[in-house]
């Protein structure tokens, strides 16, 4: 069967009508793309129906028949594997025909998945592929976890001895339960090796598919290279979303490429542009995000692509725009308002809902604009009223309010006459101990560590928070014109203004800042050039930074 299995095309697979999602229970799986639900479950179905028709033609399963399977749950350990995958496709083809189940039927589910639990290192590897296929496709979380948890690390200890076929299922497996850490990179990478030679587009795409689902990044430069080569060959026979999951596992290895390679890798799709769709043109800005190496010409095509279908674009997609806008001189858009457009499409009520659902895209989406532009007041009083902020999920992004009131103190800085909201001190100064006293062992307090040693070494320091919307603070010191060092002035130790500002004009105002370089991955918690802008604003305030 497994043969069989894996010669199904690739567009076939992800051209299954969107009505298989529900049927199988898993249209609540929110966080997978479009062409994600759809990948793979003609799979799914093929294996079903091989099944089936091996022990029911007729593919119907009375009434009568189904009580008789429920009177069988005791007897589960019992069962062969051929018995087991006849029980197993029934309550799947049951599931499949009504939502409402009765006791019996998740008792029956209870012992089956007991079943799997017990005996999948009995079968054969391919028994234990083809069940546990049907078993993460069509069974709910509460079935199939235990079962996850103790065949998925049995399965990769097995990768060595696998075939390449066998190999191509267990990629496809972790597509179906996603979160799951590859261990034996290795291992795993002379596999994939060997599917570069051995296996079709769309194999070699479940492949890259599953190591973009488990977060697995390859630790070998030669095995990268070789990937590229591949791309390289097959780019002008690629279909679209076969393009989508390759540019996707691409973009997910950009701090592995140096420049060169970078822009190598956006040259290879060079002719490819005009059937490019805003998903692909999102990954293909990633991929020079790291190394900040563009082609202009796939830039300027992408970021007017993305533009034009703004309406149809998702908000992160509108994010990784913006990180690539930040890195380039603008003047290849001169025909094109780029932040006005990205504003007003920001300000929609359809966008607004969109940006409270995800936060840390919001604080990532600003802090960019307001490194290319300074933001609107009308845009700030939207992002920072009482009533938005209040609707955010505090419980997904806990310092989103902090990071949007360091936006306002920015703007503060930038714009003379800024009357737009500002921050409480006691609001900054309680949202800033929480995050630094959480954990003892965090980045903040070895940070604080740090600065206090400064602070001792460099006489008449001290360490204040220059501005208070950061959460670490900075050690600052005075010095003369002759260079000698002075006590700091009093009315500046005790101002309670929210930024703190310089108090005498004729002194040398120095500030050691600590913090991380500018942050070019998507998945930091610190937004994407936080760090820079801290340093310019503090040099426009009339300090001296040494970092």
């Amino acid at each position: 069967m497994s043969s069989n299995l894996l010669r199904i095309s690739c567009s076939s697979l992800l051209k299954a009508p969107i009505r298989i999602l529900s049927s199988a229970g898993l249209s609540s799986r929110k966080n997978l793309t479009a062409n994600e639900n759809q990948f793979g479950f003609k799979v799914i179905e093929k294996i079903n129906h091989s099944i089936r028709t091996s022990f029911n033609s007729d593919n119907k399963i009375s009434d009568q028949k189904l009580k008789q399977v429920y009177q069988l749950k005791e007897r589960v350990q019992l069962l062969n594997y051929s018995e087991y995958m006849t029980i197993l496709t029934a309550m799947v083809s049951q599931k499949e025909k009504s939502k409402n189940l009765g006791r019996d039927h998740h008792e029956m589910l209870k012992h089956v998945s007991q079943y799997a639990v017990n005996s999948y290192r009995s079968w054969t590897m391919d028994q234990v592929l083809t069940a546990s296929t049907i078993i993460f496709y069509n069974l709910d979380d509460n079935y199939r976890a235990k079962f996850a948890i103790r065949v998925m690390p049995y399965l990769q200890e097995q990768i060595i001895s696998m075939s390449t076929q066998q190999f191509v299922q267990f990629m496809f497996l972790i597509n179906l339960i996603r979160k799951f850490n590859c261990t034996n990179v290795t291992i795993l990478e002379s596999k994939v090796e060997s599917c570069l030679t051995e296996c079709t587009l769309d194999q070699i795409c479940v492949v890259f598919m599953g190591m973009f689902k488990s977060q697995t990044s390859l630790t070998s430069i030669t095995t990268l290279n070789k990937i590229i080569e591949f791309v390289e060959r097959s780019s002008r026979i690629l279909n679209d979303i076969q393009l989508s999951i390759v540019l996707k596992f691409l973009s997910y290895h950009k701090k592995m490429y140096g420049a060169i390679q970078s822009m190598h890798i956006q040259n290879i799709f060079l002719e490819r542009l005009p059937l490019l769709n805003t998903y692909n043109c999102s990954h293909i800005l990633s991929i020079g995000q790291y190394q900040r190496s563009y082609n202009r010409e796939i830039v300027n095509y992408c970021v007017k692509k993305l533009l034009h279908e703004i309406k149809l674009v998702r908000l992160k997609e509108i994010e990784k725009l913006l990180q690539c806008l930040c890195f380039l001189n603008q003047s290849i858009f001169e025909d094109i308002n780029v932040c006005q457009l990205l504003l007003d499409e920001l300000k929609s009520e359809q966008r607004k809902e969109e940006l409270i659902m995800h936060p840390k895209s919001l604080v990532n989406l600003l802090f960019n604009l307001s490194l290319l532009n300074p933001l609107p007041d009308d845009f700030l009083e939207l992002v920072l009223s009482e009533e938005f902020i209040k609707a955010l999920p505090r419980e997904r992004y806990p310092l989103v309010d902090f990071y949007l009131y360091n936006i306002a103190i920015s703007s503060a800085i930038e714009k003379p006459g800024y009357k737009g909201p500002m921050p409480s001190m006691k609001f900054l100064k309680e949202v800033r101990n929480k995050w630094i006293f959480k954990d003892h062992k965090s980045n903040q307090s070895m940070g604080l560590s740090i600065l206090s040693r400064i602070e001792e070494a460099v006489e008449k320091s001290q360490i204040l928070h220059v501005l208070p919307s950061y959460a670490m603070p900075d050690v600052v010191f005075c010095e003369t014109e002759d260079g000698v060092r002075i006590p700091l002035p009093e009315e500046y130790k005790k101002s309670d203004e929210i930024i703190r500002k310089p108090t005498d004009n004729q002194l040398k105002w120095n500030v050691v800042v600590l913090g991380m370089k500018n942050k070019y991955q998507s998945d930091s918690q610190q937004p994407i050039a936080a760090f820079s802008q801290r340093l310019n604003l503090l040099r426009k305030l009339g300090y001296h930074v040494i970092e």
